[in-house]
C-alpha cells in the first residue's frame, strides 16, 4: 500500500500531521479530523509531498488516538467485502427538487471527508438519498445511470 500524508489544508503553506498507509485510510482520518476539528480542512495525498512543519500538535495527537485508531480500523473492517480495493469514497447526493434532466430530481457527488459540502448537502431539505459510491472518481455516466436506476426503484 502507497503511504498518504495527511495535513491539514487550513493553514498556507499545508501543514504535514501524519503518515499514513493507504488511500481509503487516508480519508477516513481525514474525515474523522475534520468531525473533531471542524474549524478545520483535511486532505491526504501519496507521499512525499512538501508541508509546512507541525506546529499544532493537538492536530497531530488527535489522529493518534485510540478513538481514531479504532473508528478507523471499524470502518476499513465494515466495507471490506464492498470496497476490497481500500478506493476512495464518494458519496452521491439525490436531490428530489425537480431541478435535475426533464424536471426530475439531481445529483452531485462529493468526496465523504469533504466536510462543509458534505454537512451543507445533509442539510438540503430536498435531500432524497445518499448512496457510497467506491471509485477513483465516479464518472458522469455513472452517476447518471445510478440517478436513473434510484428513479425507476421509486416508481
Amino acid at each position: 500500500m502507497t503511504l498518504h500524508t495527511l495535513y491539514c489544508s487550513s493553514y498556507f503553506p499545508n501543514t504535514g500531521i501524519a503518515q499514513i498507509e493507504g488511500k481509503r485510510r487516508a480519508q477516513i482520518v481525514a474525515k474523522l479530523m475534520c468531525e473533531r476539528f471542524p474549524d478545520f480542512t483535511f486532505g491526504y495525498a501519496p507521499s512525499p509531498i512538501l508541508t509546512a512543519p507541525n506546529t499544532n500538535h493537538f492536530l497531530e495527537i488527535g489522529v493518534r488516538t485510540i478513538e481514531v485508531t479504532r473508528l478507523t480500523q471499524k470502518e476499513i473492517e465494515d466495507e471490506a467485502e464492498a470496497n476490497p480495493d481500500g478506493l476512495e469514497k464518494w458519496l452521491m447526493f439525490i436531490f428530489d427538487n425537480g431541478e435535475g434532466p426533464d424536471g426530475g430530481p439531481q445529483c452531485s457527488a462529493y468526496l465523504e471527508h469533504d466536510f462543509p459540502v458534505v454537512k451543507r448537502c445533509k442539510a438540503d431539505p430536498t435531500l432524497a438519498e445518499i448512496i457510497p459510491i467506491y471509485s477513483e472518481q465516479p464518472s458522469m455516466g455513472d452517476l447518471e445511470a445510478r440517478l436513473d436506476a434510484w428513479a425507476e426503484a421509486r416508481t
